[in-house]
This record gives C-alpha cells, structure tokens and sequence, in this order.
C-alpha cells in the first residue's frame, strides 16, 4: 500500500511541473552531451517533436555541425510533407535521405547546385539555413520592423540577404555579438534546432527586433504581360504562377488597393497594390480570371494607341474587354502615355518622353507630351466613364519637366520603376516606387522583396 501510495504522489508531482520543464529533464535523460548546454531547451523541445534524432550511442552532439541531407529530413518531417524521390546526380536511391531531399526540393524549399548535384552530405552554411527556414516555413510579418543595427558582414547585394533579415524580423536570429552574421560558415546541430523552436514557440524567440513601426508601407508590385507558355521572366509570368503569387500575399493579410484607393485615402491596415503595365491581352484572358477567383483588385496601366491591336505576340485587349474589368471594380485602368512608349532607333536613352526629336525646339517638344499624355486621359475617361488620376511612365524614365506637365494636366499619382516601398507618413505621389516582379518569383521571394524595400526606406 505505502509503494502505490509513493507512486500516486511522483505522478501528482509530476502533473504540476511545467511542461516545457518535463521535457527537458525527460529528453536530458536521453542525451548526456547536452546537459546545461544553452541551447538544451530548444533541443529537448525539437526533440520531443520528433524533428531530429541523437545519435546511436545516446548522444546529441549540439556543437557537431548539421549536414544539408540532416536539414532536409527535419523540415519535410515538421511540415508532414509527403516523401518523393530525389533526382540530384548525387543522391541515389539508397541514400538514407533520398525521399526526404526529394520531398523538399518538389516544395521548392531546397535547391540544388548548378551541375545538377545536392551535396547531401555537405554541412550547410547559415546563408542556406536562413534561406531554407523562410521558405519552407513561409516566414513574413505583418508589420515590417527593423534592427537599430546591421550586420557588419553582409549587405543587401548578398543572394542570402532578404532570407536573413527575415529571421531577423521575425525574432529567429540577432547573429553573434560583434554584430556579424557569418552567412558562410557552417551551422551547428544546436544552432539549427534553436532556430525552428522560435519558429514554433513564441517563447523561445529573442527579444530583439524594436517594437513594430507605427508607418504603414504600402509595396507597389508591377507585372507585365502573363502568357500561357509557362516562361518567367521581368516581362512574362504564367497565369500559374501569377495565382501562386497573389494566393500568397493574400495569406500573409495584404490587402489589394488601387490608385483611386489610394488618392482617395483608403488604406487598409496591411496594404499592397498589383499594377500591370500595357495593357496586354493576357491581363484580361488570364490575370483578370485570377483576380476574380482571388477577389483582389488590380490596377492596369495602358498604351492608349495600342488598345486593340494585335501585333504578333503581343496583342492588347479592346476598349469593351478594358470596360468589362472596370466595371467589375477589381481592375482600375489608367495611363500609360496614348502613344509615346516608344525609343528613338530602339536605342535606351532615347525614349520619347524624355527626348526631344532632331527637328523639334523645346516648345515643339512640351507640346507634343502635354498633347499626347491629355490625350491618354480623355480617351480613358471617354471610353471607360470614369476619372483617370494614375499615369505610369514608360520604362520608368522621366524628368522634372515631364513630371510637372503630368500633375498640370490632373494625375494625382505617377508611378516609377525605381526599386523600393513607400511609406503613408511621407509619400510622395508624384513619384511612387514600385518592385518588378519577375515570372519566376516565389510568393515568399515577393515578401522578401517587400521587406528589402522597406529596409532601405529605414536605412
């Protein structure tokens, strides 16, 4: 009776420990090399997951560093991704990691080297890690925040750079205390496992990002044309993978506005805006579909003269198809010049908005774009009953006279190519910046563009 009794009051004691506490004295039992180790709660707490395993003698080895194969298995297993064949040159069947690499690199969460290997068995640099743990965990934030400091190794030219000043953002990583980073030096089993338990468990996150900024960004996304034949590139996404893009800003609580919201003042608390430029056919065959399905809102700068022409490749949509989207209050037509998308010989530095003609004087010169952009917008308005307030300049080049002639004339919002987010507190509507997006963008690739953006507006 006093045995039972005993054993009754260890189970009582038990039940009132905390949780994350039982683990850890539970899985310490089990890896003797962790001990007090600094990162043993994270370890235990992975562990328990099941995520990563010690070794056959009972060890965890924190210190030992983690091999690209090791990363692979642990995020395949904490997303609970189906298991598929690999295809690297370097990884056969028998390797013990096959189907765990296969299954990451079928999410496009790893990738492999140029000569079509994977290098398995190879210890992963941080870089990697952070570039891993963003994709495979879809790591953004809804309010971009940013370090009073940066790392004094790596800057925003670097391949890895949004990858890691996401897990800054997100609390994941401060880097070491000289203010480095060391993107390619290899990671330790430790420093891998501490990573994902902050991605898990708010607790285990650091206290390191400042508080999120009052301003609201607002990132300005420009696509072009979306044909069918599956190619990506600055001018060209698929329908596919144009879906794949908008259904992930929408997950992450962006909310599409157009030029008129903008004017207008009406911004949502997470704000984006999609602006196509041309007015190609394929925005009304294949993205106004999207944006139906997705009810998100669209604004499509158009080359007037172009309106229904079909020249090879390229045709734009008519007036009736530009009506159509306008009236079904996701799509917001506005300019893009009536007809002077053009180049002098096709030679850059020649555009005509900037660039007088041989023959022209200067008078000759401000009348022909006073003349041209007035036309762009009473044709828009007389076609479409509607105001025009958004122009967007061809191949983003301007010049302080052109700018005046277009606020003169009534736009309220002219739009640039020049890479960066616009921040509500101090924007500047005669010359908003927007971010290309390529066909090949990953919807994680166009969130680290965003916060890229939104650094250097900080910075």
């Amino acid at each position: 009776m006093k045995r039972i009794f005993i054993i009754f009051l260890a189970i009582m004691l038990l039940s009132f420990l905390p949780i994350k506490n039982f683990l850890s004295t539970a899985w310490a039992a089990n890896f003797p090399d962790v001990g007090d180790h600094w990162a043993k709660d994270a370890i235990n707490y992975i562990a328990d997951k099941g995520l990563i395993n010690g070794y056959s003698n009972g060890q965890f080895k924190p210190d030992q560093t983690i091999t690209r194969a090791e990363v692979a298995k642990m995020v395949v297993t904490a997303l609970n991704l189906p298991l598929s064949s690999a295809s690297f040159t370097d990884v056969p069947k028998t390797h013990w990691a096959n189907k765990y690499i296969g299954a990451a690199a079928k999410a496009n969460i790893v990738t492999g080297y140029s000569n079509g290997t994977f290098r398995p068995n190879q210890s992963i640099s941080r870089a990697e890690v952070a570039a891993i743990l963003v994709r495979a965990f879809h790591l953004t934030t809804n309010n971009i925040a940013f370090p009073s400091y940066h790392f004094t190794d790596i800057d925003r030219s670097n391949w890895a750079f949004p990858f890691i000043l996401n897990l800054v953002v997100n609390n994941i990583t401060n880097g070491y205390t000289n203010h480095t980073y060391k993107p390619e030096a290899s990671i330790s089993r430790a420093e891998v496992v501490t990573f994902i338990a902050r991605i898990f468990d708010d607790s285990f996150k650091i206290g390191m990002a400042p508080p999120p900024s009052v301003d609201t960004y607002i990132p300005v996304l420009c696509w072009h044309n979306f044909p069918t034949n599956g190619k990506g590139d600055s001018l060209n996404t698929d329908p596919k993978a144009f879906e794949k893009q908008l259904t992930y800003l929408k997950e992450q609580g962006y909310q599409t506005i157009t030029v008129e919201d903008l004017v207008n003042g009406q911004i949502p608390a997470k704000p984006i805006m999609l602006t196509a430029d041309d007015g190609y056919l394929s925005t009304y065959t294949n993205a106004f579909p999207i944006l139906k399905k997705l009810n998100m809102k669209m604004t499509v700068f158009i080359i007037v003269s172009s309106v229904g022409e079909t020249p090879g490749q390229n045709p734009h949509f008519t007036w009736e198809q530009a009506k159509e989207m306008e009236d079904s209050g996701l799509v917001d037509i506005e300019s893009h010049t009536f007809d002077q998308h053009r180049r002098i010989n096709d030679e850059i530095g020649k555009e005509y908005l900037v660039t007088p003609f041989d023959t022209e004087t200067h008078e000759d010169y401000v009348n022909r774009i006073t003349n041209d952009l007035a036309l762009s917008k009473s044709e828009i308005e007389s076609h479409l009953n509607k105001e025009v307030v958004g122009f967007a300049y061809p191949f983003g080049v301007y010049n302080d006279e052109v700018e005046h002639i277009a606020q003169s004339i009534g736009f309220k919002a002219i739009f640039t190519t020049n890479f960066g987010v616009n921040s509500l507190s101090d924007l500047n509507l005669m010359r908003i910046k927007r971010i290309g997006v390529n066909g090949r963008d990953s919807g994680p690739a166009l969130v680290n563009k965003i916060i890229d953006g939104a650094y250097r507006l900080n910075h």
